[in-house]
């Protein structure tokens, strides 16, 4: 199986390195999922440079978010999730992924495994600042500088959210 790796240390560019891995045999409560899309974040480029707070041993995988489709499961997880399609934080730059099942969410139908890939920690973290900042109300809007454009609409639309219709 095929995995982006990091082996050592640095700039991204010059550390991933695309080589074959062992394929993963999921352990107790835990599944395997063949990766179909990849949320990548700022912080997985802090994570190579060894500059996130979450420091992994080395070598491993980045990528932050994962969808896919549960190909195998462990002791104690539920043969139904066989063949369904997931999402999960974690993982992400390999054909397959192993993940604690408790931990993967389904994707409902009609949304792109992109898409999907992007909820977790890209589109929920744009909210944070509206539900957990310091002078967040109920019937308060929220505003907020997004960068790109797709984190300015996900704010402006929890903005619309907290105010009652």
């Amino acid at each position: 199986m095929r995995a982006w790796q990091v082996h050592e240390l640095g700039d991204p560019i010059d550390r991933l390195v695309l080589g074959e891995v062992d394929s993963p045999a999921p352990g107790p409560g835990r599944l395997v999922v063949d990766t179909e899309a990849v949320g990548l974040a700022f912080p997985d480029v802090l994570q190579v440079r060894g500059e996130y707070q979450v420091k992994p041993p080395l070598p491993f995988t980045p990528g932050s978010e994962t969808a896919g489709t549960v190909v195998s499961v462990g002791d104690g997880v539920s043969t139904d999730l066989l063949g369904r399609r997931v999402v999960a934080l974690g993982g992400g730059l390999a054909e397959q992924i192993e993940l604690p099942a408790s931990q993967v969410f389904e994707v409902p139908e009609g949304l792109s495994a992109a898409k999907a890939a992007a909820i977790p920690m890209n589109y929920c973290t744009t909210g944070s600042p509206c539900m957990i900042g310091p002078n967040w109300r109920q019937g308060r809007p929220c505003w907020s500088r997004g960068r790109p454009v797709a984190w300015g609409r996900r704010q402006s639309s929890w903005g619309w959210l907290l105010v009652p219709v």
